[in-house]
């Protein structure tokens, strides 16, 4: 389990961390500059981490403190994650990542993330907050996945904890698309009997769900062709909603199934969120490859490894 859990978040931290440097670039601009981005740019030695990975870890530190109402215990976590946001010294909290400096950085932060939390409100399914479908929710869910529970709680639960924030049903029913398929690859299934899974489930809990699965199906197919990775993501999208960011991580996976480093390298390089793809793409490639094997030239350089890895630990302990 550990080397799987170690796997996911670390493995997402370093498609975050590769992808962040150029998340507003285009594509041609990438190619300008690097050819192909496929290794970090590194600031003082390190290769920066997003919002995304920042909010991953809120949302294990919740699950870690869970109360008698886990999405209150994480809702509380991203109240926490906020203070990281609007102060540069550390603060007090319930979260004891709030004693980390290094987590005091604002990395181009989703405006619908800090919108709703500064506003202390906080939506459902049943009670949007707003018709955001941005990425800030399936790009933070993906601890969900690990816990013992059955999967359609695990399901619903990942789509409530987006819903909190993004009040559009594309802006919640992706993350629990994303967090079905990781919980199916930890019981063994194959990426592509995992999607298709998914497939028949997610639509039979939620409403408003066949946008996803269209793009799903335009990724499955698109992951067997012989164009460009460049050519076929730039016909998924860019990213920036939440469906694009799923439908382009799953062809990069199913595209480069057993080599993690393709996978996250063709997650980065395009139009649009280059992060958020990035790091879905990591969480579900670096499962699938486990953290062992993950080359030690993306763990080295990787800034808060120390941080993400003592987070995981706890949350390992917590599940048994």
């Amino acid at each position: 389990m550990e080397n799987r859990l170690l796997g996911c978040i670390v493995g997402g931290a370093i498609g975050d961390a590769l992808g962040y440097e150029v998340e507003f670039w285009l594509q041609k601009e990438i190619e300008e500059q690097y050819g192909i981005l496929d290794r970090y740019i590194l600031h003082e030695g390190k290769a920066l981490i997003s919002d995304d990975t920042q909010m991953t870890l809120f949302t294990m530190e919740g699950l870690i403190q869970e109360g008698e109402d886990i999405l209150d215990s994480i809702y509380n976590a991203y109240l926490d994650w906020l203070k990281t946001q609007q102060y540069k010294t550390i603060q007090k909290g319930r979260s004891s990542l709030l004693e980390f400096q290094e987590l005091y950085s604002q990395r181009a932060p989703g405006y619908t993330c800090l919108s709703v939390l500064e506003a202390n409100e906080r939506g459902s399914i049943y009670r949007p907050i707003n018709h955001s479908k941005g990425c800030g929710g399936i790009m933070r869910v993906a601890p969900i996945a690990f816990l013992k529970e059955d999967i359609l709680f695990k399901d619903q639960l990942a789509a409530q904890v987006s819903a909190l924030t993004h009040g559009h049903p594309l802006g919640y029913i992706p993350s629990a698309y994303h967090v079905h398929i990781l919980s199916r690859l930890l019981e063994g299934y194959t990426l592509m009997d995992a999607i298709k899974d998914a497939n028949r489930v997610i639509p039979s809990i939620f409403e408003g769900s066949e946008k996803l699965i269209r793009l799903i199906e335009d990724a499955i197919t698109l992951s067997k062709n012989t164009l460009s990775d460049v050519k076929n993501i730039s016909l998924l999208g860019q990213g920036w909603v939440a469906e694009e960011t799923l439908a382009i991580a799953l062809y990069c996976c199913l595209r480069y199934e057993k080599d993690f480093n393709k996978a996250i390298v063709a997650s980065v390089n395009h139009d649009g969120d280059s992060d958020s793809t990035g790091l879905v793409t990591g969480n579900i490639s670096g499962l699938l490859t486990g953290y062992d094997k993950i080359e030690k030239q993306w763990k080295d350089s990787l800034e808060c490894m120390d941080i993400i890895c003592m987070e995981c630990k706890k949350f390992i302990k917590k599940l048994k």
